[in-house]
């Protein structure tokens, strides 16, 4: 089997061949092609593949721009397709400004502990169906579109190693994995080299908490490398231990596309892919068989309505069920629209559900916290106005309210614990992290949780 991966990048794309035999998969080539001339940017991709790739690919994968996706990792108490195909997107509808109906979930499941833990993407179609149809101008239909980004994260944790992954880059990522499954992963916004340094101590605290940070691999060539172990004050994992055998020696900035060309060849399994539902992939092959069943599905129709009488009563028995169909489908549309034929009560518990969650989240409950504005008009109200301090990130569960701060002295952070302290019903607040930033305002992180009853 040869697997291409193709990655965009500002100024080109990184394309990628991956060979795999009965014995292993190789790395046939990596090129660097950028754009050339007058050239758009589809015809600089249609003639490298054409040079690269002579005898056509027997799988393509791509991915889109990580600005245009969301993605976040879930654990739902359920592991049946049905209800997770359900749930899964409205898990995401708060995390986009537009509608599920103009959206194309995905997910791919990382294990079945105690339910399901889940890696999460939702982009919009309009997005997907822009990126498809520019591939299919140059006659490219991958069978897979994932998050660069994702499948590099991918490529490492086929090694089952525990680690911190930097790919300190525009729109990189940073990812925690542990044995070899991704536990949270974070794009970077930074634009140049000192952003993406700031940003990511942040981004790698948020996701180690407070255990100690394991080995850090950057993703880089030497020269575009920002010092991530030194930063984060963990010991450096070299690149080549991480790595599958296959993909050591690589180019670091070629990395990417080799990941994506794992994911066409299904040897790197973490990530997710688009093509689902209506986008879903039909190799040429099964495209052929495909289109011999609906043939042969309309000759047997056919067939059956030449029957006569027997034909009529089918015919009207069917009208009656798509009569009862479209009266379910008229009951249910106004509170969950777009439901595939034979979903609409799971649609609804998953809608409900959902619903639930987010209102025990936004709107506390009789037995833990106040509601979210109410917590936050409280913290405003407790903090002396002379004692200037601002909340940078906010995460909220049904009893704990945690955030980040940043003040001017440290006399303001002993100033603002005891602040926390007199919230009604909060326990002690746990005030730590307390340190200098790079710009000299002192940061700090807090967790307030709620007594029994606090909310009331």
């Amino acid at each position: 089997m040869r697997a291409l991966g193709v990655d965009r990048v500002e100024g080109g794309f990184v394309l990628a061949l991956l060979d795999v035999t009965g014995k292993a998969p190789a790395v046939s080539g990596t090129w660097v092609e950028p754009y050339v001339g007058d050239a758009t940017p589809m015809e600089t991709l249609r003639a490298a593949i054409e040079r690269h790739c002579p005898g056509r690919a027997d799988a393509v994968a791509t991915a889109l721009d990580e600005s245009v996706v969301t993605h976040r990792l879930l654990h739902l108490p359920f592991t049946e397709p049905a209800r997770l195909n359900a749930t899964v997107p409205f898990e995401l509808e708060s995390l986009v400004p537009f509608d599920l109906d103009d959206a194309v979930p995905t997910y791919t499941v990382l294990s079945k502990t105690d339910g399901s833990h889940l890696l999460a993407a939702l982009t919009e179609r309009e997005s997907l169906t822009r990126h498809l149809d520019e591939l299919a101008e140059i006659d490219v239909d991958p069978a897979v579109v994932d998050l660069g980004a994702i499948a590099l994260a991918g490529l490492v944790a086929s090694t089952r190693v525990d680690a911190l992954v930097v790919e300190p880059r525009p729109r990189g990522i940073v990812a925690l994995l542990r044995e070899g499954r991704l536990q949270g992963a974070h794009v970077l916004g930074g634009v140049d080299r000192d952003a993406i340094a700031q940003e990511l101590r942040w981004l790698a605290l948020t996701l180690v908490g407070d255990d100690p940070v394991p080995p850090v691999i950057e993703i880089a060539a030497p020269e575009d490398q920002v010092g991530a172990a030194t930063i984060l004050d963990a010991p450096p994992l070299p690149l080549a231990e991480a790595l599958p055998a296959w993909a050591t020696g690589v180019d670091p900035g070629c990395l990417r596309a080799v990941a994506l060309a794992g994911r066409a060849a299904g040897v790197v399994t973490t990530g997710v892919n688009f093509r689902t539902g209506e986008f879903v992939y039909h190799a040429p092959s099964e495209e052929a068989w495909r289109q011999l069943r609906l043939t042969a599905i309309v000759a047997g129709v056919t067939a059956v309505l030449g029957l006569g009488s027997f034909g009529v009563v089918v015919a009207e028995r069917d009208a009656e069920l798509d009569a009862l169909r479209e009266e379910i489908r008229k009951t249910v549309t106004p509170i969950v629209a777009t439901v595939p034929v034979g979903q609409e009560r799971i649609r609804l518990e998953g809608a409900v559900q959902g619903l639930e969650r987010r209102r025990a989240m936004l709107g506390g409950s009789s037995a833990s916290r106040p509601p979210v504005l109410d917590v936050l008009r409280l913290i405003d109200k407790a903090v002396p106005p002379t004692t200037p301090f601002e909340i940078e990130e906010l995460s909220i569960d049904a009893e704990t309210v945690r955030f980040r701060g940043r003040t001017d002295t440290y006399e303001s952070v002993d100033v603002i614990k005891r602040s926390l302290h007199a919230l009604p019903g909060a326990t002690e607040p746990d005030v730590r992290d307390v340190k200098k930033g790079i710009d000299d305002r002192i940061e700090f992180r807090t967790a307030i949780e709620f007594e029994e009853g606090a909310a009331g």
